[in-house]
């Protein structure tokens, strides 16, 4: 009985010890990739920094607000005037503030520049965003469907090691029986080595995708992962998606990165517009209002005491004495060693490489859209020959092994034929999951969230 206990408590200890595995439906990776994915966080870091500077631009066109205060003591021979400067054995504190406050009234425009811009610039990092969630969508969704397949290729090669292997039992009495000349069982043998050799790489695909995948969504490489298999999707596309050129045009208006780059664009025009503003007069206006107070604790000098009235508290030196100020303020560089030259073309060399950059995408998304389409195209015919190669081989496998089995076919026949039906098996699956892989590349050629299905 303890025995008994002993061992459940050390297989119970062993089985929590192990790490649950992680149960994923595509959907689910997908989710879980672009909460997490490093690419996601950075863009949106930079799509809050952009609103950040949209804010700071907006404030530009309210006034500021400063205050300061000081508060000192002296204590040692200074120089003070009563009617003349003397040096005097004193000691004395003072406390004063300065409050101010300044609007900008004219600076060229670059305030309004510089909202346009910022929200361009914003506008541009949350359009980007999007984007990348895309592009990590599309990315998690071929490594979850090439895990899918590589399980597929795993259980044609698992089936083809037991027919293999079954066949070897069956030649092993054949031979004993004196039927089939040990030849026959050592070429059958050899097969099912390298039938076992094929499984064992298939499998390790299998592991090494699975890592790949669990990268990409940033979990622990080691944690065993169960994959949900999404059911085959061999639909065609609908006809509207074989007009190549109408399907360019939507992209051009539907992609994200290409609307970033527009923004862009605008964002670096109303650079230029700020750096222009170097050449206009800035004007500001300003008020403020400002208090000193000063105590002595005694000023002497060698006559006597400098101190022959009462003096007022510091506080109510410093609540009473106040003084106002009001200001306008124009300053004009008439001169400014070309240093509004400079970032002006500065400005206009950013300019002109964000409007090359955008150029460059719209020519990529057509291209993208004919890549996307001529893979998608290919695919469909090779959807349509796996299939027909595999019935075929399914057909001349079952003909070929019934014959071998009645003594009227090769050894070599019967591997052949069986070989080549695995072959095809493996193409078909591939051929299913290329096309589903296609399609969702279409999807985001055109701009589309490739998790989901085209409209």
């Amino acid at each position: 009985m303890r025995a008994f206990l002993l061992a459940w408590l050390v297989s119970a200890t062993l089985s929590a010890q192990q790490p649950q595995p992680l149960f994923l439906t595509l959907d689910s990776a997908v989710t879980l990739a672009i909460r997490g994915a490093t690419p996601v966080l950075e863009a949106r870091d930079v799509s809050r920094l952009a609103g950040t500077l949209v804010l700071e631009r907006y404030a530009q066109f309210l006034p500021d607000l400063q205050a300061s205060g000081i508060f000192d003591q002296y204590v040692g021979n200074t120089l003070l005037s009563e009617r003349d400067i003397h040096p005097t054995n004193t000691r004395f504190r003072d406390l004063g503030y300065h409050v101010s406050t300044t609007l900008n009234v004219f600076n060229g425009f670059a305030d309004i520049a510089g909202v346009k811009g910022a929200l361009a610039t914003r506008n541009a990092a949350d359009l980007t965003l999007a984007r990348v969630v895309q592009t990590i969508a599309l990315d998690v969704t071929q490594a979850y469907l090439t895990v899918i397949l590589d399980q597929q290729l795993v259980d044609i090669a698992q089936q083809n090691l037991a027919t293999s292997n079954l066949r070897v039992q069956q030649l092993q009495e054949l031979v004993r029986v004196g039927k089939r000349p040990p030849a026959d069982l050592y070429r059958q043998q050899a097969q099912a080595a390298a039938d076992q050799s094929t499984l064992s790489d298939a499998r390790n695909r299998v592991t090494i995708d699975e890592v790949g995948l669990l990268e990409r969504l940033r979990v622990n490489p080691h944690q065993p992962l169960q994959l949900i298999q999404p059911a085959a999707d061999t639909a065609r596309l609908a006809p509207r998606y074989n007009d190549s050129d109408s399907l360019v045009q939507q992209a051009i208006a539907r992609r994200a990165d290409l609307q970033a780059a527009n923004q862009t664009v605008v964002a670096n025009q109303q650079d230029i517009t700020r750096a222009r503003s170097g050449y206009l007069p800035r004007v500001d206006a300003g008020a403020g209002v400002f208090s000193l107070g000063r105590f002595f604790d005694y000023a002497n000098t060698p006559t006597g005491s400098l101190i022959t009235t009462p003096q007022t508290p510091l506080w109510d030196q410093v609540g009473r004495q106040t003084t106002g100020e009001l200001f306008l303020g124009v300053n004009w560089y008439v001169f400014d060693q070309f240093r509004t030259a400079l970032t002006v073309q500065q400005a206009r060399v950013s300019y002109d490489a964000s409007r090359y950059a955008d150029e460059d995408l719209r020519l990529s998304v057509a291209g993208d859209v004919t890549r996307a389409l001529g893979d998608y195209g290919t695919a469909l015919e090779q959807l349509d020959a796996s299939a027909a190669g595999l019935t075929a081989a399914q057909q001349a496998f079952d003909l070929v092994n019934g014959r071998f089995q009645v003594g009227f076919a090769s050894i070599v026949d019967v591997t052949t034929a069986q070989t080549l039906l695995v072959q095809s098996q493996s193409l078909r699956a591939q051929a299913v999951v290329n096309l589903e892989l296609r399609k969702r590349a279409v999807g985001y050629a055109l701009g589309f969230n490739p998790a989901a299905a085209l409209p």
